[in-house]
């Protein structure tokens, strides 16, 4: 009982730093207002072309849905990325969590640095909270940038419930190649919330 009730803190705790984060511009969009009704008198600014079509030009919508989807598979591919780790360090699944990296994985996480997944795992099993982790969620951050033809990076929050039902928040960026391998990361501080 005690478990589900600190979970249900966690969560909503999350919920309103979530919302308390976010940028002004995620507002939703106003619906905007007809711009012609019938019956009423104003003209058009368009001129009519008495039976003649216009020539129709060539759309780049195709292009643009395109572009939208490619970016909407990049963000589902980041969050699944998020969510495997929220996964595996909740599950203590250090193995998991290290094959996701690079073998040449380097990252600073506060004072801590390292130049391979060797120094990540001595983190995973010596970091105060890492190695305390009962829950855990990420949160992309921001939009998912192309560094380059085999690099992307994006920004990201984390929330981590210890054992001792202490909630810590934290924010870094990660650079991931193409095929989704984490290869660096940068990590604030941890920021106790309760």
């Amino acid at each position: 009982m005690r478990g589900t009730f600190s979970l249900l803190i966690f969560l909503a705790l999350a919920i309103v730093l979530i919302e308390s984060t976010r940028s002004p511009y995620h507002t939703t969009r106003r619906p905007s207002a007809p711009r012609h009704t019938y019956g009423s008198t104003r003209r058009s600014s368009t001129p009519r072309s008495h039976g003649i079509t216009p020539r129709r030009r060539h759309s780049t919508r195709n292009l643009s849905k395109k572009h939208n989807n490619a970016d909407s598979n990049l963000d589902k591919n980041v969050s699944n990325l998020l969510a495997v780790m929220d996964q595996s360090l909740e599950s203590r699944d250090f193995k998991k969590f290290l094959s996701m990296h690079d073998s040449n994985f380097t990252f600073k996480f506060c004072t801590a640095s390292g130049k391979n997944v060797d120094d990540l795992k001595k983190i995973l099993e010596t970091d105060p909270n890492m190695s305390q982790t009962l829950k855990s969620k990420h949160y992309v951050k921001g939009p998912v940038r192309k560094n380059s033809a085999d690099r992307f990076q994006f920004g990201y929050e984390e929330y981590l419930l210890l054992k001792n039902n202490e909630l810590y928040k934290t924010e870094g960026v990660i650079t991931v190649s193409s095929a989704f391998k984490v290869l660096s990361a940068e990590e604030k501080c941890s920021v106790k919330v309760f």
